[in-house]
């Protein structure tokens, strides 16, 4: 589980560095909440960690200019962002086909 570890520990970066307002995250919380998500990994509930990102606060903080360009790109990172729909997904994936699928099986 130390990929999800490692996930969990970039995700909690981003979150922290979307709400500056907040007091940051003590060692503890992090690996209290990095325990959820994997919890929630192991039993294919991938809500916890796809409802993790703020999306608004991600977008506000990334700056991007208004216009079809700009909503077309947040279309597609909310689509990419929802990291524990793609992590189940791939776990569904190798449990029927075998150890190791090709990447774009998954896409």
């Amino acid at each position: 589980m130390n990929r999800y570890s490692f996930l969990v520990a970039v995700l909690l970066a981003t979150v922290a560095s979307c709400k500056q307002d907040e007091k940051p995250l003590t060692k503890q919380e992090a690996l209290d909440f990095a325990k959820k998500v994997e919890i929630s990994i192991g039993r294919r509930d991938a809500k916890l960690l796809d409802e993790a990102i703020d999306e608004k606060a991600f977008f506000k903080k990334m700056h991007l200019e208004s216009g079809s360009d700009s909503r077309s790109f947040q279309a597609g990172l909310k689509k990419g962002m929802k990291m524990g729909t793609k992590i189940v997904e791939y776990q569904e994936l190798r449990k029927r086909e075998g150890p190791t699928p090709p990447l774009q099986a998954i896409r």
